[in-house]
């Protein structure tokens, strides 16, 4: 079961994710406001990669101010009939399904805008307007 799967807290992946995040963002408009939460958030141990994971979409939720509830189920449906399904539409190898619209991104000048990024990116980049930002890019 996905709920059994553990964290492997022996090999230092926590503290070298963190550096690159911080090495990443730390010039980022946002970065010092949202620090602490997501500094706290990755020193936490959880007991399954699914609470973590869980728990990590709760913390983007509250920074972003997005007031949704979060279900889970205990069985595995493929087709969701009732609900915006997008379970199979995210792929490495699949382009976006939304065209996203500019922000201002800290690599950009070097790298261009890349659409494909962590949510981290336009918290940071964009703080409590990310919340608006999401709202107007339409859905597919």
């Amino acid at each position: 079961k996905i709920t059994r799967v553990g964290v492997d807290y022996d090999v230092p992946w926590r503290r070298e994710y963190w550096r690159s995040v911080f090495a990443a963002y730390n010039n980022s408009p946002f970065f010092l406001y949202y620090q602490d939460d997501i500094e706290g958030f990755m020193n936490r141990d959880f007991d399954s990669l699914f609470n973590m994971n869980l728990e990590s979409i709760r913390l983007i939720f509250e920074l972003v101010q997005i007031d949704k509830e979060i279900k889970t189920s205990h069985d595995f449906r493929k087709r969701y009939e009732h609900a915006v399904d997008l379970r199979y539409s995210l792929h490495p190898k699949k382009p976006p399904l939304l065209d996203l619209p500019h922000w201002t991104q800290v690599f950009e000048e070097k790298n261009g805008f890349n659409p494909k990024v962590s949510i981290l990116d336009l918290l940071f980049n964009k703080g409590p307007e990310s919340l608006i930002y999401l709202k107007s890019v339409s859905q597919p």
